[in-house]
């Protein structure tokens, strides 16, 4: 699942006009550690353009709903910081506005591919259906990072259908 979750964003950032991510210019970040403030830093660091959108590793919960159906509950987050002038209280403004509204258009973009059951496909060809309702989606400020970034972060849930019963081959009594 983590591969079509990071696959999935790095090709929205790839397409956004704002964000523009190449691997010559990078502005799209996998954060494996959220616990890792350096980790958030080497990317901004690293990102072109004072710009960037960091992914987080997600959490997830599994539920059947008490039926047949198996359930993949992906609890996400992202951040989109730009540059500011630090300390300059106008400029932090912008740079949270701008960022809240790529925050939304990236949202949108989502409710638009995956509201009524999206598919995800990797460039292997494997392919995952995805639901996304956007539905009291919490967006926080963030800021100051390295001084002078500042931006918002929103979190999603995506509901991630899957099959499947118990695989003999994995238990010795079997």
């Amino acid at each position: 699942m983590i591969e079509f979750y990071k696959t999935y964003f790095k090709r929205l950032a790839q397409r956004h006009k704002f964000i523009r991510h190449t691997e010559e210019e990078p502005s799209f970040f996998y954060i494996k550690d959220k616990y890792n403030p350096k980790a958030f830093d080497d990317a901004i660091k690293s990102s072109a353009n004072g710009r960037a959108m960091l992914l987080e590793r997600y959490t997830f919960d599994l539920d059947d709903n008490g039926t047949r159906n198996n359930f993949r509950h992906i609890n996400g987050r992202f951040t989109i910081v730009l540059g500011s002038i630090a300390g300059d209280q106008d400029s932090i403004d912008q740079a949270q506005a701008a960022a809240e509204e790529i925050c939304l258009s990236f949202l949108l973009k989502m409710k638009e591919d995956l509201e009524n059951g999206g598919v995800i496909t990797l460039d292997s060809g494997e392919k995952q259906k995805v639901f996304f309702k956007m539905s009291k989606i919490p967006a926080d400020p963030v800021g100051p990072m390295l001084q002078k970034y500042h931006g918002v972060t929103v979190g999603f849930k995506w509901n991630c259908p899957f099959s499947g019963g118990v695989n003999a081959g994995d238990w010795l009594d079997s």
